[in-house]
């Protein structure tokens, strides 16, 4: 474990310093034990800054913020300040565990992990000591706020509520049905209709396991109001966890992400409901694949496919997403199924022409030849024209 200074941090960053803390990098997981003892033993919080060797924010808010005299001396004279680049097998472990969205990242936490505060994305140095004092007053207060809350609360802030929710999502999940419980209990959900406190929900409410989002999902424009940006808030949400689901190998995860959120996604007014299929199918595809299991995804979508009325247009796309992953031999025989489930409700040239195409690529030459003539019977175009005389061409010199 080493200190990083100055020099160091101008060899990271590329840019003069001021008055940055004195950052202790962690690359290691046993380097991140080290830092942990040594906050117990401090009885000091850690402040751990989490960056990427790529960010220009990461570098502003370095420069910028943590360049601030006044924060400077804050962090060193009251934390243990602690770098963690996600690059290094430590800060790939940090970004799981204490689910980092976003670069940069300021985490408080103490000794045992325990996180007080998390901040993601650049913050200036107004904000960021506007969040200091916060963290100041949060720690004073939690204990008698926690019990507080969980008999009730009544007199309780809406950003109380939000910090409590919070902290034991990341900390004391026992806790966090019941505070969603009290908080319904107590105070009227019209509150997370207000922009006031949406900023709260894009940042903390990322995970699509948590409570706060099963009640929000029951009925999103109840829940936040009919100007709420949940088609953004949607997408982050689909992104973040399934990139966490294959980072971790997370089946169930996707199941999650499948029953809870796939539910709320906005479509427009010319979609059927073949489109909403078709959004769970994509899903479950993106994770096999980009987990290396090509079989279970050719086996999901042979079955999946056969469940809704297959397009051109559908097989085409489902095609382009196969041979973009493999040009094996299995790649087109499930090609090849889908294609004559297809033909069996709308026949066109550019069908047969795949067929044959991929008839072809099997070494099947007679079949594909049959294939080429019933696609001149579905009086093709003239670049459909080109395809099947060139696909001719090639069945010729073959044989």
């Amino acid at each position: 474990m080493k200190q990083v200074l100055s020099i160091l941090f101008i060899a990271l960053f590329g840019f003069q310093l001021k008055a940055q803390p004195e950052f202790i990098e962690v690359e290691s997981v046993s380097e991140w034990e080290e830092v942990l003892t040594l906050s117990q033993q401090s009885k000091r919080l850690l402040f751990v800054y989490v960056v990427s060797d790529d960010c220009d924010p990461c570098d502003l808010m370095f420069k910028e913020t943590l360049g601030n005299q006044g924060i400077a001396e804050e962090i060193t004279n009251h934390f243990i300040p602690v770098l963690i680049r996600n690059e290094s097998t430590v800060g790939k472990k940090f970004i799981l565990t204490f689910d980092v969205v976003q670069l940069p990242s300021s985490l408080w936490m103490t000794g045992t992990e325990f996180v007080w505060m998390t901040l993601e994305g650049e913050y200036d140095a107004e904000e960021f000591n506007t969040k200091l004092s916060d963290l100041r007053n949060l720690i004073r207060t939690y204990p008698n706020k926690l019990q507080y809350a969980l008999s009730g609360g009544d007199t309780l802030q809406v950003e109380d509520w939000f910090d409590l929710m919070f902290l034991s999502s990341i900390n004391r999940t026992s806790y966090e049905s019941d505070l969603i419980n009290q908080f319904k209990n107590g105070l009227s959900w019209d509150s997370l209709q207000s922009p006031k406190y949406w900023p709260f929900l894009a940042t903390y409410v990322s995970d699509v396991r948590s409570p706060i989002f099963n009640y929000i999902a029951i009925d999103p424009a109840e829940a936040l109001g009919t100007d709420f940006p949940w088609s953004d808030y949607y997408d982050m949400m689909y992104e973040h966890n399934l990139d966490k689901a294959i980072r971790e190998y997370d089946s169930s995860r996707v199941e999650s992400i499948e029953l809870l959120l796939l539910p709320t996604k906005i479509y427009d007014s010319t979609a059927t409901k073949t489109d909403t299929v078709l959004t769970r199918i994509a899903l479950w595809q993106e994770f096999l694949l980009r987990t290396g299991e090509f079989g279970a995804y050719l086996d999901y979508s042979d079955s999946a496919l056969r469940s809704i009325p297959l397009t051109e247009d559908i097989v085409k796309e489902q095609i382009h997403v196969l041979t973009s992953y493999s040009l094996s031999d299995d790649a087109f025989t499930s090609g090849l199924r889908w294609v004559n489930h297809t033909l069996k409700t709308e026949k066109s040239a550019n069908l047969y022409i795949m067929k044959a195409d991929m008839l072809l690529r099997l070494g099947k030459l007679p079949q594909a030849t049959e294939a080429l003539i019933e696609a001149e019977k579905q009086n093709p175009n003239d670049k459909q024209k080109e395809s099947i005389e060139f696909l001719d061409m090639i069945i010729r010199n073959r044989y």
